[in-house]
């Protein structure tokens, strides 16, 4: 399902906001008329999110939690997206996650554009300090370098953790 009008990138809802009919369910897909692509999503419990943190999404809930720090363990999710939120998205938030199209992520200091990416030791960050090839991410590339940890021009390409043994 595409939801276009009122879409609102950045806008946080609260549990009372979607009782009432002021945003869509989780799971709805939204085109920007730039061609960005972005999934309505839940804030899961324990949850802290900024803009550009990159997230993992539960593909049957549409639920995000912050992608752990560190290379992903073997079957981990695999859907990833990165937050949009003008202030800090807790627990039963409602948030724009973006998939596809020129954006901005959070990465670490000096980290490189057009080269592999993985998620850095600081949790919703990416970093190129790539360990081993399961822990790459798919479909996200940076297109400007870091000076300071902080955002960074991006795109996004529906990224993914790589899966061992699969093309990238």
């Amino acid at each position: 399902m595409t939801y276009i009008v009122g879409m609102a990138p950045g806008t946080q809802y609260s549990g009372t906001d979607f009782l009432q009919g002021k945003c869509p369910a989780p799971g709805t897909r939204g085109v920007t008329a730039d061609s960005k692509e972005y999934v309505f999503c839940l804030v899961a419990a324990s949850q802290n999110l900024i803009d550009g943190h990159l997230v993992t999404i539960d593909p049957t809930t549409f639920t995000v939690t912050i992608a752990a720090a560190g290379a992903p363990a073997p079957g981990a999710a695999n859907i990833l997206g990165v937050a949009r939120s003008s202030t800090t998205a807790s627990a039963s938030a409602y948030i724009w996650v973006q998939r596809y199209g020129v954006g901005s992520v959070q990465a670490t200091a000096s980290t490189l554009p057009n080269v592999a990416l993985t998620v850095a030791a600081a949790a919703g960050f990416v970093d190129d300090a790539l360990a081993t090839a399961s822990g790459a991410i798919d479909g996200l590339v940076l297109t400007a370098s870091t000076a300071a940890s902080g955002i960074v021009a991006c795109f996004l390409t529906y990224p993914r953790f790589s899966e061992p043994g699969m093309p990238g």
